[in-house]
This record gives structure tokens, C-alpha cells and sequence, in this order.
């Protein structure tokens, strides 16, 4: 295998590595579930360990010029799915607003027929700043549900509440984006 097949191999390895990390996020979901000292750590790194892999691959393939149309769009479903399954674990856990969740898979679903939309119309359909603020929101804020009953203490309701609001404040945001750009008329502003 030449230099630059291997190099696509292993970015896409470490994309699809986001799926296998994510069951293992929806294992622990029972232990942690329980408040256990070492299901919260652990399944607090595997959080860690998804979104530093959406950040690692995006990074290297344009670092070392290997972006591809399969990357392009096994990237975007695997952030899906594995997002989706730690919002899932979350809200079983107790520790995001059950409708969360469904949110965020009603607006992939969305996005995702929207860029289909827009490719056969011959238009652009790279993430826009909104998609991007959505990743980071619901990074950070995984993360912090999944390790909150390490420390949030008497505040776990109102932070429960805060989060899953600021979740869903970003994925209705992002979604009504895409579907701004799909409405407008072909040729015209972006």
C-alpha cells in the first residue's frame, strides 16, 4: 500500500474509532448510571477521546492533504452517531432532558437531506459556522454531564437543565441554518 493509502487508512481508522468508543460510552451507561466513582472517569474519557478524535482527523487530513469524498462524508456520520449515543447514554443516565437526544438525531436527519438537497443543485455543502459551534457545544457539554455527579453536587438539576437547553439552543440553531441556506435561491448569496 503506497504512502498516501495508508495515510487515508489511519485517518479514517481514527474517524471510525468514534463508533466503537461510543458503544463503549453506552456500555458503562449502567455503572455510571449508579454513580460510580470509576464508570464517571472512564466514561468521561471516552467523551474525551470522541471529540479529540473529531478534532485529530479533520486536523490531519487537510494537514497532510488527505482529504477525500469518502472522509467528507464518513466524518459527518460518525459525529452523528456517536453523538447521538452519548446524548442517549446521557439522558438514560439521567443527566441530559430525555427529548435531547431526539433533537439532535431530528436535526442531523435534517442536515443530512439538506446537503443531498444542495449537492444536486451543484452547491456547497462544507460545515458553516453554526455546525461547527453545535460540535463544540455538545462536546463541551458532554463531557461535563457525563462527569457532573463527580462535582456539580446540590446544583445537578439546575445544571442538567442549563446544559440540555444550551444543546438544544445550538441544534435548533444549526439546524434552522442549513434550512435557511437550502431556501435560498440557487446563485444567489450564501
Amino acid at each position: 500500500m503506497e504512502e498516501s493509502g495508508r495515510t487515508h487508512l489511519l485517518i479514517n481508522l481514527l474517524t471510525g474509532s468514534r463508533l466503537v468508543v461510543a458503544v463503549g460510552v453506552a456500555v458503562l451507561t449502567p455503572w455510571s448510571r449508579a454513580e460510580q466513582g470509576w464508570a464517571l472517569i472512564a466514561s468521561t474519557l471516552l467523551v474525551l477521546l470522541i471529540e479529540g478524535s473529531d478534532l485529530a482527523d479533520g486536523y490531519l487530513a487537510r494537514r497532510l492533504d488527505a482529504v477525500t469524498q469518502f472522509g467528507k462524508l464518513f466524518d459527518p456520520y460518525t459525529d452523528s452517531i456517536s453523538r447521538l449515543t452519548v446524548y442517549w447514554s446521557l439522558a438514560v443516565a439521567g443527566r441530559c432532558l430525555v427529548f435531547v437526544p431526539l433533537l439532535i438525531a431530528a436535526r442531523d436527519i435534517s442536515v443530512s437531506y439538506i446537503r443531498i438537497l444542495l449537492t444536486r443543485q451543484g452547491r456547497e455543502v462544507a460545515a458553516r459556522w453554526w455546525g461547527k459551534l453545535k460540535a463544540i457545544v455538545l462536546g463541551v457539554a458532554a463531557v461535563a454531564l457525563m462527569s457532573g455527579p463527580l462535582w456539580w453536587g446540590q446544583a445537578r438539576g439546575a445544571l442538567v437543565w442549563t446544559l440540555s437547553f444550551l444543546v438544544v439552543f445550538v441544534v435548533v440553531g444549526s439546524a434552522a441554518a442549513y434550512a435557511a441556506l437550502a431556501l435560498r435561491r440557487p446563485g444567489g448569496p450564501e
